[in-house]
């Protein structure tokens, strides 16, 4: 009972902030604008925290019940996301979610509580996070042969899924951590408590629901090589992955997914992506060429292009380039090198480009008359995967028609018209 009573008027605060932040600029101000950010930001703090207190107290009198129920993975995912969603923008974050192939769209499993353990895991991700940076999501299914569990007398199939979180930050590097890391009430750096906040509970409640998933939950330090001119290479830390195990229901059959438009997920638009390459290019290998300022994003948005196999051919991009003998090949870059795109001969160069205000860049690009050479496409950041798939695809779309007109035109132009 208690629970409604704080939940309720929480949601309502966090609802309304929602409507307010969907406002046009013209209509707020851009200070009025980051003062409903704040306070969204902050009600959706507290809401968790009320529920991890509550939660908390129901498992340890062993009332907490699971309650599993069919669930669309991405769409959860997606949920998940956009419940921490004003500090992402705040902190100019991007998202990089990847769901495996053989992760099935519909899952028999507790919603309410699998969010949870996703909103506790992805909101620590984002608050450790540097500004400007990344934190990603994968999704696999890790246990391939399905067990097989009577219930009611008929067959039920279980799979086990595995989730990482993997966040920009200071990391953690001492194993010993694993042991008190997942207490109640309890932060490893008591300096940090004052600067970044949270009471300790995300991750004791998220282990406590994971066990009763029959899963199991760790976390890894993120390494990278770095270059000294006195040492040579050496390992540094640049982040932690937090990964767990949770066992679901796998269910024959699929919900009507409510993903559409701009929702469209990250499987569609991967087999959206595969089924035209293989349909419509005849075996010919696209090639991507790809330009950021952030090490991070280039890293990442060359293995999410590498999993195509030899269909994508996938490389950095030089500039200058010239784009006049690669018609098939399509640049992804930085608003941040504009200027060096513009001493670039791309008149046949098929562009896509990240920018955190793509309205005011569609703007400067109309201005400076940009968008008449080549196919511009401008996707907002931060970046979210499915998104930016799909814009890949369209741009393969165009670009085939933009090739077939050309030899239409070439036909006819020869007196070659496909018959005698």
């Amino acid at each position: 009972e208690m629970s409604y009573e704080l939940m309720t008027p929480l949601s309502c605060i966090i609802g309304t902030c929602d409507l307010l932040s969907c406002a046009s600029t013209d209509t707020l101000h851009p200070q009025q604008l980051e003062m409903i950010s704040t306070v969204s930001s902050c009600s959706r703090q507290l809401y968790q925290q009320i529920e991890n207190i509550l939660d908390l107290r129901k498992i340890d009198d062993k009332k907490l019940l699971l309650n599993p129920q069919r669930v669309i993975v991405e769409r959860l995912l997606n949920e998940a996301i956009q419940f921490v969603s004003p500090e992402i923008h705040r902190k100019l974050l991007d998202i990089f979610l990847h769901v495996s192939p053989n992760v099935p769209e519909t899952i028999l499993i507790d919603e309410a509580r699998l969010k949870q353990i996703l909103v506790n895991l992805i909101g620590n991700a984002v608050k450790f996070t540097l500004p400007s940076t990344m934190v990603s999501i994968r999704v696999s299914q890790i246990d391939n042969e399905l067990i097989k569990q009577k219930e009611e007398c008929k067959q039920s199939e279980t799979i086990k899924l595995k989730i990482e979180i993997e966040d920009r930050g200071p990391g953690l590097s001492n194993a010993d951590h694993e042991s008190t890391l997942f207490e109640s009430y309890l932060q490893l750096d008591k300096s940090m408590e004052s600067k970044i906040g949270g009471t300790g509970l995300g991750l004791a409640i998220s282990k406590r629901l994971v066990n009763m998933m029959e899963g199991k939950i760790w976390y890894e330090p993120v390494y990278c090589d770095l270059e000294r001119a006195d040492m040579g290479k050496e390992q540094a830390i640049i982040g932690t992955r937090f990964v767990f195990t949770i066992k679901a229901g796998k269910v024959n059959d699929t919900l009507e997914s409510s993903s559409t438009g701009k929702e469209l997920t990250v499987g569609q638009a991967q087999r959206t992506l595969q089924d035209y390459i293989n349909m419509f290019l005849n075996d010919k290998p696209v090639r991507i060429l790809i330009r950021t300022v952030s090490k991070d994003l280039f890293g990442y948005l060359m293995s999410m292009f590498r999993m195509f196999e030899s269909k994508i051919q996938v490389d950095e991009l030089n500039f200058p380039e010239s784009s006049s003998n690669q018609h098939s090949s399509i640049w992804i870059i930085d608003e941040g090198l504009l200027d060096e795109y513009k001493q670039c001969s791309h008149d046949q160069a098929t562009v896509i480009m990240l920018s955190r205000n793509d309205v005011q860049l569609s703007r400067k690009l109309q201005s400076e008359g940009l968008l008449g050479h080549g196919m511009i496409k401008v996707v907002k950041r931060p970046l979210f995967t499915p998104l930016l798939l799909r814009a890949v695809f369209e741009a393969l779309v165009e670009g085939q028609m933009a090739e077939n007109m050309g030899n239409m035109s070439g036909a006819l132009s020869t007196g070659d018209y496909g018959y005698t």
